[in-house]
C-alpha cells in the first residue's frame, strides 16, 4: 500500500536523467553544468509502507499523516524504479507517452522573481524561456554529479539552488551556484542520515532538520533536531534541540523555530518552541492523532501567527489560525461542509493571501482581494515570489501544463506556457465530474472519462479503482485512464466510502465495511448502464494494490455486474499484510492502520480476506517479484486457491518493478497485458 506524493507536486514519474533548468524572467541566459542521477524514491519516508534499508533508521513526514494521508495518491499517479524490459511491440509510443513523467517538476521562481528553475527529466539540455519568446533549449556543460540523484529543489536568494541529495551513505544537501561547476556539500560536519529543508529567504544560511548521529555516524535517534548551515562554508550551529518527542517544526522566514508537532501515544501536540526554562516546549493545542490528525502549514514572516488544518470538531477538515503570543486559535480560515482541506496555504509576509483546495476540481480560494484574480488564471498556484508579483499556476487539464505570469496578470509580459506533458495527445478526453447515490443514500463523488466514440454508440466500462484506501480519486491526469479511454473504453473513477477527503464520517463508514465499498462500485456501474451512458454488459473492474482488493471483492457480491476483474500488486488478505507491518513500521501508524482499515471490528471478520470460491467471473492477477509493500504471496496465494477452486485465473508474475510497476515501458506493458484480458472477457 506505497503511497506517493501527488503527481502535480512531484512529478508523474522518474527517468533515468535529472538536470536543472534555469531561465530569467527578464530574458537573459545562464547556464547551469548540473546534471544529477534519478532519484530513487523507494527510499523516501512515506507514511504507511515505507521500504526500508540497512543504513536508514525510519522516518515519516509528520505532513502525511497530519492531512489523513490525503495528499498521498497510490500507484497510477507515481513509477519510482528505472530500468527493465521495452514495451512489446503492442503498445504505441503514444501509449508508453501517457506513463512517461513531465519533463520539468517542481518549478519555482527565485525569491524576488528574477530567475525561474526546475527539476528536469529531459538529459542533455536545459529550458529557456523568457517573456515573449517560446522557449529553447540549450546543451549542458560537463556536469557535477551528486551520487545517489536528488530529491528536492530550493532556492537560496536568487542565484543558488538548494538541493537534497539521496544515496546509500547518509543523506546530503548541497548548494549549487550557477556561476560554478560544482556543487558545495553543506551536512557533512553533522552527517544527519535524513534531511529536510527548511528554506527561508537568508543568503547566507540555509536551515534543516536531521538526526543527531555518533563519532561513528550512528543514528542516535528518530528524532530531528534544526540546524542552521552557512552556505559558504563554516560551522553549523544547532538552532533547536528536539525533546525526543517533535515529529515536525515550523520555522518563519526569518529562520526562527516558532513551533513544533508533537506525538505523544496517539495524540498530537502543538508546542511553542524550546525555550531554557522549557526544553520541551510549552504545549498550546491538542489534537487526536487518529480521528482529528493535524498538518501544520506555514508560519507567518513576524512569527505571530501559525496555520494549520484539522477538524476542530466538525467532520471536515478546515483551515485555522492559531494566535503563537496568545497561544488560542484566532479564527476559522476556510471550511467546506463536503470537503476538507487538502492544499497549501500561501502567506506573502504576515498575511494569508489564498489557498490551493481540492474539491471537484482544484480551486484557488482568495483571501484578499487582491489576489481575486487568480480565479480567472488556468490551473492553481505552485510558486509565488516578489511579495506576490509573480507566479507560476499548474494547470491539471489534459494534457497538464505549467504557465507563469504576472500578478496582476499583465497580457503584454507573460511568462507564457513553460512545459506541456511531452508526448501526450493534444486530443485527450477530459475527465466529467460525475456525483452518484449508493443503494443507502450516501454521495459518492468520482469521475467518468469517456472514448472517442461514434455518436449513439454505448462504450464498454471499466471501474479503475483506487488504493489506498485512505487517499482519493483527484481531477489530475490519470495516465491508467487515458490509456484505457485511448482503446475505447469508458473509465469509471469512484471515491467510495473509507475514501479520504470527504470527512471522518465518510471515510470510517468503509473502515472494516469494505463490502459496502465494493457495493459502491456496483451502484455506479448499474447507475452508468440504466443511464445509456455505457454498454450494461461490457462492464469490468480493476484496481493496483487495495484497489486489487475491492476488485476481487466486488465479485464475491450478489448481482454484481462485471464480466471480468484484473488485479495488479493485490492485497488479499488484510489482516496478514497488517501483521506483517509489525517490525518495520511504529506503534502510533500500525494504530493509525487498524482503524482506518478495521474500524472497530475484528481483524479476521470475513470480508477481510477474498474468498477465492465466492469468484464466479474471470480474473487476471499480476504481481512484481520485488514488491516490497505488499509481498507477491499475497497474490500467489490467493490464485492458488482459485486455481483449487476450479476458478477461472490468469496469472503473471514480473522480476522487477516493484510496487509501482517499473518504467513508463513497463508500465505500458502492464496495462497492455490488463486491457487484452478485459477486452477478451467482454467480447471485443
Amino acid at each position: 500500500m506505497l503511497l506517493a506524493p501527488r503527481p502535480w507536486e512531484s512529478g508523474r514519474r522518474s527517468a533515468a536523467v535529472q538536470t536543472l533548468r534555469v531561465g530569467h524572467t527578464n530574458g537573459s541566459v545562464e547556464t547551469s553544468p548540473y546534471r544529477s542521477q534519478p532519484l530513487p524514491l523507494t527510499h523516501s519516508p512515506f507514511l504507511f509502507s515505507w521500504v526500508p534499508d540497512s543504513s536508514q533508521p525510519f522516518q515519516w513526514d509528520w505532513n502525511d499523516v497530519a492531512s489523513g494521508v490525503r495528499r498521498w495518491a497510490l500507484i497510477g499517479c507515481l513509477g519510482t524504479w528505472i530500468g527493465g524490459n521495452p514495451a512489446s511491440a503492442e503498445v504505441s509510443s503514444r501509449e508508453v507517452a501517457f506513463f512517461r513523467p513531465p519533463a520539468l517538476a517542481q518549478i519555482q521562481i527565485s525569491p524576488s522573481g528574477k530567475n525561474v528553475a526546475a527539476l528536469t527529466t529531459t538529459p542533455d539540455g536545459w529550458t529557456v524561456w523568457t517573456p515573449r519568446s517560446s522557449p529553447t533549449v540549450t546543451p549542458l556543460p560537463p556536469a557535477a554529479t551528486i551520487p545517489g540523484g536528488f530529491g528536492r529543489f530550493a532556492w537560496i536568494g536568487d542565484n543558488q539552488a538548494l538541493l537534497t541529495s539521496r544515496s546509500e551513505a547518509p543523506w546530503e544537501l548541497k548548494s549549487l551556484p550557477f556561476a560554478e561547476s560544482t556543487t558545495r556539500t553543506l551536512t557533512p560536519a553533522i552527517g544527519v542520515h535524513w534531511v529536510r529543508p527548511v528554506v527561508t529567504p537568508l543568503d547566507s544560511a540555509v536551515l534543516i532538520e536531521g538526526y543527531r548521529h555518533d563519532t561513528r555516524g550512528r543514528p542516535l535517534g528518530r528524532w530531528l533536531d534544526v540546524w542552521k548551515v552557512p552556505v559558504g562554508g563554516g560551522p553549523q550551529e544547532q538552532v533547536a534541540r528536539n525533546p525526543g518527542d517533535i515529529v515536525e517544526w515550523k520555522v518563519d522566514a526569518r529562520g526562527r523555530v516558532q513551533a513544533g508537532l508533537a506525538l505523544r501515544g496517539t495524540t498530537q501536540e502543538l508546542r511553542l518552541a524550546p525555550t531554557a526554562e522549557e526544553p520541551s516546549g510549552r504545549t498550546v493545542f491538542t489534537f487526536d492523532g487518529i480521528r482529528d490528525p493535524a498538518q501544520l502549514l506555514t508560519v507567518s514572516e513576524d512569527g505571530g501567527s501559525l496555520w494549520f488544518a484539522a477538524r476542530m470538531g466538525r467532520d471536515t477538515r478546515g483551515v485555522y489560525e492559531f494566535d503563537l503570543q496568545a497561544a488560542r486559535v484566532r479564527r476559522a480560515c476556510w471550511t467546506d461542509p463536503d470537503f476538507d482541506f487538502d492544499g497549501r496555504a500561501w502567506v506573502v509576509g504576515s498575511t494569508l493571501v489564498g489557498l490551493t483546495v481540492e474539491r471537484e476540481r482544484p480551486e484557488w480560494i482568495p483571501m484578499n482581494p487582491r489576489w481575486s484574480v487568480m480565479r480567472g488564471l488556468p490551473g492553481v498556484p505552485i510558486s509565488l515570489a516578489a511579495e506576490g508579483e509573480y507566479a507560476v499556476l499548474h494547470d491539471r487539464t489534459p494534457p497538464e501544463r505549467w504557465v507563469g505570469t504576472t500578478l496582476p496578470p499583465n497580457p503584454q509580459l507573460p511568462f507564457g506556457t513553460l512545459l506541456n506533458s511531452p508526448g501526450a495527445p493534444s486530443d485527450l478526453p477530459l475527465p466529467e465530474v460525475r456525483q452518484w447515490t449508493a443503494r443507502d443514500g450516501l454521495s459518492l463523488r468520482g469521475y467518468l472519462t469517456l472514448p472517442r466514440t461514434t455518436e449513439g454508440t454505448r462504450p464498454p466500462l471499466v471501474m479503475l479503482v483506487h488504493g489506498g484506501p485512505w487517499t482519493r480519486d483527484f481531477w489530475c491526469w490519470s495516465p491508467e485512464a487515458q490509456f484505457l479511454a485511448s482503446r475505447g473504453w469508458a473509465v469509471a473513477q469512484v471515491n467510495y466510502r473509507g475514501s479520504a477527503g470527504f470527512g471522518w464520517a465518510f471515510q470510517e463508514a468503509g473502515a472494516g465495511q469494505w463490502n459496502r465499498a465494493a457495493q459502491d462500485l456496483i451502484d455506479v456501474a448499474r447507475g452508468l448502464a440504466e443511464s445509456g451512458q455505457v454498454d450494461g454488459q461490457r462492464q469490468v473492474i480493476t484496481g493496483a494494490s487495495f484497489g486489487g482488493y475491492l476488485s476481487a471483492l466486488a465479485l464475491t457480491q450478489k448481482s454484481q455486474p462485471f464480466r471480468a476483474a484484473a488485479s495488479l500488486g493485490g492485497v488479499f488478505d488484510l489482516a496478514k499484510w497488517w501483521r506483517s507491518t509489525r517490525d518495520r513500521e511504529p506503534d502510533f501508524v500500525r494504530q493509525v492502520q487498524r482503524a482506518w482499515l478495521f474500524g472497530s471490528g475484528r481483524l479476521e471478520s470475513p470480508q477481510m480476506k477474498i474468498v477465492a470460491q465466492s469468484n464466479s467471473v474471470p480474473l487476471w492477477v499480476g504481481h512484481s517479484q520485488d514488491d516490497a509493500l505488499v509481498p507477491i504471496q499475497q497474490s500467489e496465494q490467493f490464485v492458488a486457491a482459485l486455481r483449487k477452486a476450479g476458478r477461472s485465473v490468469d496469472w503473471v508474475s514480473w522480476p522487477d518493478g516493484g510496487h509501482t510497476l517499473g518504467t513508463p515501458e513497463q508500465q505500458a506493458e502492464r496495462w497492455d497485458q490488463v486491457e487484452r484480458f478485459l477486452s477478451k472477457s467482454v467480447g471485443r
